[in-house]
């Protein structure tokens, strides 16, 4: 049952939707209309796309991935993979990354040990917050939130512990991913 309800009429406030996880699943797929959609206990959430800046962003945190021992034994950095978190999230970061053992097991119950979410100026405020809560929540080690608009990184390694990278400073994906560095502005040359 699809269910759509509105919030008091204002015209800054988007429509609120409701549907069921089954639903949201099988009607929202990858990005659509230059939104990506996630799921939170019900209520299908709309974030602008940043697609533009995922490749790039994706290829330099790769080839930095590809001399770590996570990358020998198995495991990989994988984009835009929906992501059950607890209690009630399907989360979509734009990158993450998975042990072996998580690949193979291939069940849509695993949650990546470390993430990175490309964020949008307006979109980077108490609702990224709660996403940072919901990785870790769900397992994360480390989280990067990812700023192109000012060429920032914020790296979470707990909800509450951040520091933040421009320029020749080093992010460090560990513990979740061992000798996973790269200056932040490396991330946007």
């Amino acid at each position: 049952m699809d269910n759509t309800s509105t919030q008091p009429q204002n015209p800054e406030q988007e429509e609120v939707i409701t549907i069921s996880k089954k639903e949201f699943l099988s009607n929202y797929t990858g990005i659509q209309g230059g939104y990506k959609y996630e799921w939170n206990n019900g209520i299908v959430e709309k974030s602008k796309d940043m697609s533009q800046y995922v490749n790039g962003v994706f290829v330099r945190i790769l080839q930095t991935f590809a001399h770590t021992e996570a990358y020998r034994s198995g495991g990989g950095i994988i984009s835009q993979v929906r992501m059950s978190l607890p209690p009630n999230q399907v989360r979509q970061p734009e990158i993450a990354f998975y042990t072996k053992e998580m690949i193979m097991k291939e069940s849509k119950e695993s949650r990546a040990s470390w993430v990175a979410e490309i964020v949008a100026a307006p979109d980077h405020n108490e609702r990224v917050a709660g996403r940072v809560a919901e990785y870790f929540n769900g397992g994360a080690q480390s989280v990067w939130i990812i700023l192109p608009e000012s060429k920032q990184v914020e790296v979470f390694t707990a909800p509450a512990q951040k520091t933040t990278h421009s320029g020749p400073s080093v992010c460090s994906a560990a513990p979740a991913i061992d000798g996973l560095e790269i200056p932040a502005e490396q991330l946007f040359a």
